[in-house]
């Protein structure tokens, strides 16, 4: 009988495309297989049918850490979540239940080790959330893509380093067919900016200004500008021909092709999300990083560290980045200085890891087939 197997994780796109590159190395190997996504209405709700993963949704929520008021309120959703999680189990009868993390994660593996399924999980950040913290305490293996993150684990007897799973085509895209996409010049600069999934107004404004003053003292430079859904009304002025001189500015509300952006550009600007840090160190970018100060237990700033320690990014503080010109500043310092640039890339390169799909589908194969997990 072919495997069958769920894969849940979401909220941001950080969660989904992790579990997209273990979903498309497993079905590589295993022919036939049966592949299940639970998520909610989030992010994932579009990229994973927009890949061919047949999807199911349940109602969970977050845990909200300014008030114990709701907890009540969080406990009775999170049962809820978990009954309707069971039930898909139920009927779908997976081999094992693989999460990525984020709220959706916590309820559709609670409801597998309920139903006796193995659990597999995997941690993107070098700080773990609450949700996959808890799930460890069950899981069959816990996959992490930062050394740090398996000290903050209770169980480390199952914890496995394998890196960041990344889409194939962050090393694979060529870069001619991605210059033909973007009807850009190979012989200019090219920065590409983007604030992740949902997008980072304090980024946005910052870049917007920047191009507004490049656009007349630059002729040699073009920009990928992604702004997130939210911001990009404000934005699309910068598409006016006044300003964006020579078609150089391409300008996007979302771009699930960002593999194309990252292979042609010279020089990066963006948060610190571990799935975006696993794609720039895996193609080998040169990056300015600008965490995002609210993320859980700051682990956007842990992960922007991880790189800087090893000279693979620079990193700005988010307060000040609409204060002062330090983006700008280091932005002309990078222009001018491709000898840095080119040591921030080989740094960043050393800290890639872009088996890590594969050495996941490994331990998971090994795991099931020395346990019960496989349906005989």
């Amino acid at each position: 009988m072919a495997i069958k197997c769920i894969f849940t994780g979401g909220g941001t796109g950080g969660h989904v495309y992790p579990a997209l590159a273990v979903i498309k190395e497993f079905l590589k190997r295993h022919d036939g297989a049966e592949v299940l996504y639970i998520g909610t209405g989030g992010i994932e709700s579009k990229i994973v049918p927009e890949n061919g993963i047949p999807f199911k949704m349940i109602k969970a929520s977050g845990h909200s850490r300014k008030s114990y008021l709701p907890v009540f309120r969080e406990a009775a959703c999170l049962w809820s979540a978990v009954g309707e999680a069971k039930k898909i189990i139920r009927d779908f009868r997976p081999d094992f239940v693989f999460g990525t993390g984020g709220y959706v994660s916590a309820p559709a593996a609670i409801a597998a080790k309920l139903s006796g399924v193995p659990v597999f999980l995997h941690e993107q950040n070098a700080y773990p959330g609450l949700a996959n913290r808890l799930i460890n305490c069950f899981a069959r293996r816990t996959f992490t893509s930062y050394e740090a993150a398996g000290s903050r684990f209770l169980f480390k007897a199952t914890i496995k380093l394998t890196g960041n799973p990344v889409r194939r085509e962050i090393i694979e895209a060529g870069a001619a067919e991605a210059f033909e996409f973007f009807g850009l010049d190979p012989s200019k600069k090219t920065i590409l900016a983007f604030g992740g999934s949902i997008g980072a107004s304090s980024i946005n404004r910052s870049v917007a200004s920047m191009i507004e003053e490049f656009a007349d003292s630059r002729s040699g430079l073009q920009i990928i500008f992604i702004t997130g859904d939210r911001d990009y009304a404000s934005y699309k002025h910068l598409q006016d021909s006044k300003i964006n001189k020579n078609n150089c500015l391409k300008l996007f509300a979302f771009l699930d092709k960002i593999y194309y952006a990252l292979k042609i550009s010279d020089i990066v600007i963006c948060r610190a999300g571990a799935t975006t840090l696993s794609e720039i160190t895996a193609g080998g970018n040169c990056c300015i990083l600008i965490p995002y100060p609210h993320a859980t237990d700051n682990h956007q700033y842990k992960n922007a560290m991880a790189l800087k320690e090893n000279n693979a990014a620079f990193v700005i503080d988010d307060a000040s980045l609409n204060a002062t010109d330090e983006l700008k500043n280091m932005v002309i310092k990078l222009l001018g200085d491709e000898k840095l640039v080119e040591a921030t890339r080989k740094n960043a390169l050393s800290m890639a890891m872009p088996n890590a799909a594969s050495l996941i589908c490994d331990e998971i194969e090994g795991s099931l087939l020395t346990g019960q997990g496989v349906k005989k």
